[in-house]
């Protein structure tokens, strides 16, 4: 059995921008109550942008809005969508579906009531 789970993750701009950000969230039972979503910068350079957030916050904006330190999940008017807000760069759409997924894999590790 694994310690970790991992899930590619894109976010798409809201705005009239193309601006996609292809990643993963990364989960690991070393520290059961935090995820990290994870973005290599495609230029070559193997630099990163990553944050690390409350496994609940995901959960929790699958349903309604919820926020932590300027990182912000809602679901969006559309189904199987959310929005995700990164501090500093705005609002991007993320699949639901995907984490979803995600947070039922990291489940089959550390069950969502014992991590908080």
């Amino acid at each position: 059995m694994t310690n970790y789970v991992h899930q590619p993750f894109t976010l798409w701009a809201t705005g009239t921008e193309l601006n996609v950000h292809a990643g993963f969230l990364a989960y690991g039972i070393d520290a059961p109550a935090m995820v990290e979503l994870v973005f290599p910068l495609h230029d070559g350079s193997g630099e990163v942008t990553s944050y690390t957030v409350p496994r609940e916050l995901l959960a929790a904006g699958l349903q309604h809005c919820a926020s932590w330190r300027g990182f912000t999940v809602r679901p969006d008017d559309r189904p199987d969508w959310l929005v995700v807000t990164l501090p500093g760069l705005g609002d991007f759409y993320a699949d639901a579906v995907v984490v979803l997924q995600f947070l039922d894999h990291t489940a089959e590790l550390v069950p969502m009531e014992v991590a908080a």
